[in-house]
């Protein structure tokens, strides 16, 4: 990492110093459950940095049945650099989170992976390898073979899983892809700038299947570069870029040090220590 960081300065080719993939830095997550479905984002977590076998949000069904997207790292199904690609810049309301990936062309200044012998090549790489790929398209895992139900309209993917539901749209168009692990169970998107938009519904309080797809497919949505206002069913407008805030109903909403939890069993501000969980008559106070 620090000859890294010494070749840009040589270079004098600026960094914010933050350029290593292991950096265990301040993550602000945000979680959206319900009995149907659960969607969960790291919000603003170090976009355009190289990831660290992460992806940033995942909306889940059940046990087994995942969808999120990512940047690989490698088109080498079996190397650790395979999901070390860039992070997007992500941001979540309630059921609906917007992910925007902007994959740069060349990969910054830097020595490459030195493998020690003992190691056998299982080395983490460096932060700025010369043999880093930036591969030009992103992906998304969606496992169709695990819903009940899977439908393409209008540019979106929905699909149904018990009394949940779930959509997903790329901004760029996408292709059932069977290379790598997804095994014909992930899209790709062709771009290095692309925007995924996830929403979810659940019967109980969307109406049947085909009424929400009908909803969604039929919702605004206007692009700007790397940004994008989507007229959300049921939520109403968000508005999201790489570089501008989120906005809700015009209202911006930070992406950090909001309520740890909020939810109708226990309200507790970010960094108090205290929690105060309440559930008809039973009262339960935790102090850390």
């Amino acid at each position: 990492v620090l000859k890294t960081y010494n070749a840009l300065d040589e270079a004098n080719i600026p960094h914010d110093g933050d350029m290593d993939r292991r950096t265990l830095s301040e993550v602000n997550k945000i979680t959206y459950r319900t009995p149907d479905y659960q969607l969960t984002c790291a919000q603003d977590f170090r976009k355009g940095k190289l990831g660290f076998q992460q992806h940033i949000w995942q909306a889940t069904l059940n046990n087994n049945t995942a969808v999120f997207s990512l940047h690989r790292g490698s088109e080498d199904n079996k190397s650790l650099k395979y999901w070390q690609g860039r992070l997007p810049r992500a941001a979540q309301i309630k059921n609906c989170v917007i992910a925007i990936y902007n994959i740069p062309d060349q990969p910054p200044l830097g020595p490459p992976t030195e493998y020690p012998p003992e190691s056998q090549g299982k080395v983490a790489p460096s932060p700025a390898p010369s043999e880093e790929m930036l591969l030009p398209y992103t992906v998304a895992a969606f496992p169709r073979q695990k819903f009940d139900t899977v439908i393409e309209q209008n540019g979106w993917i929905l699909a149904q899983k018990d009394d949940g539901y779930i959509a997903l749209k790329s901004q760029q168009p996408t292709e059932w892809t069977s290379d790598g692990v997804f095994e014909t169970e992930g899209l790709i998107a062709q771009g290095r700038q692309n925007i995924y938009i996830c929403q979810l519904g659940r019967q109980a309080t969307d109406g049947d299947f085909k009424t929400w797809c009908d909803n969604i497919t039929s919702s605004e949505i206007t692009y700007n570069n790397l940004s994008v206002t989507y007229h959300a069913p049921h939520l109403g407008e968000i508005h999201f870029g790489w570089d501008n805030p989120l906005t809700h109903k015009g209202q911006e909403i930070s992406l950090r040090n909001y309520p740890r939890f909020d939810n109708p069993y226990c309200h507790t501000q970010y960094n108090t220590g205290q929690y105060d969980i309440q559930y008809q008559d039973q009262q339960l106070q935790l102090t850390f």
